[in-house]
């Protein structure tokens, strides 16, 4: 949001007029540009649609996917680190598994023999 009140979707596009989505005196009265943004899915793109990464990421930043057909940077890091993320989660978690937070496996299967 800028000073007078104008209305944006994303960081990266205030002081873009090109790209205000309404204002926030008149909030329920957006234009068009409003519909861009509701419209965009990741989903669409067959690199996204087959990584393991896209329900984490759901495709990278928007605006640069939307603003650019060879968004080259879309995929960050999280695809290519995602094993030793959720291997680092799991041991931290494990590590906490006294307050609940996650069930060991070992724990897990036992419980699950024991109903």
């Amino acid at each position: 949001m800028r000073v007078e009140g104008e209305l944006y979707k994303c960081w990266n596009s205030v002081g873009n007029r090109l790209e205000e989505i309404g204002n926030i005196r008149d909030y329920q009265n957006t234009n068009g540009r409003l519909r861009k943004w509701l419209k965009y899915t990741p989903f669409t793109n067959d690199e996204c649609r087959s990584c393991i990464a896209l329900p984490v990421c759901m495709g990278g930043c928007a605006h640069h996917a939307m603003s650019s057909n060879n968004y080259e940077n879309r995929c960050g890091t999280f695809r290519h680190t995602y094993q030793e993320q959720v291997s680092a989660y799991v041991q931290s978690a494990t590590s906490h598994s006294g307050s609940g937070f996650l069930i060991p496996p070992g724990e897990l299967s036992r419980r699950i023999d024991t109903r």
